[in-house]
């Protein structure tokens, strides 16, 4: 869940370039365990920009670029899913459909508003937009990314967010709790999940959640903003998600060891997550 106060978001020109190597490789015909990527950043300013230290709107993009045409639907994919952060609402047809629109939109909105609002400003106003994307971690079917997103656009204060995103990498697709475990999971993997989230919070058992946290009903309920870690299913939920910004962000793990009877047969924990 991301809260924009407009549509906003990247990109920009090519600033810097760092290569990642893959860490281990079998042979030469096999697939590598470590995909190689390129992080690529760019940056756009708005026209008020007009000395490093101006007071204006910059949006900034960074994120991971895999090496080989054999990854450009993950590459394709992953750049839609920040186009999807930038601008996460709007009509369709009138939204950003690449990175750099994206990015000039968010300065062009800065323009116009300093423009219309020039004289009723009692100072100026300086806005940012960035996402940040990094690579948690690679299996041979998985690439396990985390897109840290940040917007200052006046308010009362700046926001962020974390969405976690996990592809396969041979087709660029987003892997869903649907995929990963058998039809039926949801009943069993939410009451898993509330466990160790009474645990975190420090909650007893049976607690009553109203007034606290803002699930609907006041009944615990499973985002789908997760990662795969070596040990656990990990759920993260945003400030504003479920509590309040001041509060921050909460963290709930389901250990792998829990969920072995709920895997999918068909992408199972040793073939699929390890």
């Amino acid at each position: 869940m991301f809260f924009h106060k407009l549509l906003p978001l990247s990109l920009f020109v090519l600033a810097a370039c760092e290569s990642r190597q893959p860490a281990t490789q079998t042979t030469a015909t096999a697939t590598p365990d470590t995909l190689a990527y390129a992080m690529r950043t760019y940056e756009a300013r708005s026209k008020a920009c007009a000395q490093p230290d101006s007071l204006c709107a910059v949006a900034s993009f960074e994120y991971p670029e895999f090496t080989g045409d054999a990854f450009r639907a993950l590459n394709d994919s992953l750049r839609a899913d920040v186009i999807t952060m930038a601008e996460p609402e709007g009509e369709e047809a009138l939204r950003a459909k690449t990175l750099e629109d994206a990015a000039q939109n968010f300065t062009a909105d800065y323009d116009r508003y300093v423009s219309e609002a020039s004289d009723s400003l009692p100072v100026a106003e300086t806005w940012r937009l960035e996402i940040r994307t990094q690579v948690l971690r690679q299996t041979p079917r998985l690439v396990c990314l985390a897109h840290a997103w940040y917007l200052n656009s006046g308010g009362a204060h700046p926001n962020s967010a974390t969405r976690f995103v996990n592809h396969d990498r041979a087709t660029g697709r987003r892997l869903t709790l649907d995929a990963l475990f058998k039809p039926g999971y949801e009943k069993t993997l939410n009451a898993l999940a509330e466990k160790h989230f009474r645990q975190v919070e420090k909650l007893k058992f049976d607690e009553s959640l109203k007034g606290k946290y803002f699930f609907e009903n006041d009944r615990f309920a499973l985002n789908d903003n997760f990662t795969l870690t070596p040990t656990s299913l990990k759920f993260l939920y945003n400030p504003y998600e479920i509590k309040s910004y001041a509060q921050g962000i909460t963290v709930v793990e389901i250990p792998l060891s829990e969920l072995e009877g709920l895997i999918n047969e068909q992408r199972t924990i040793n073939n699929g997550i390890h």
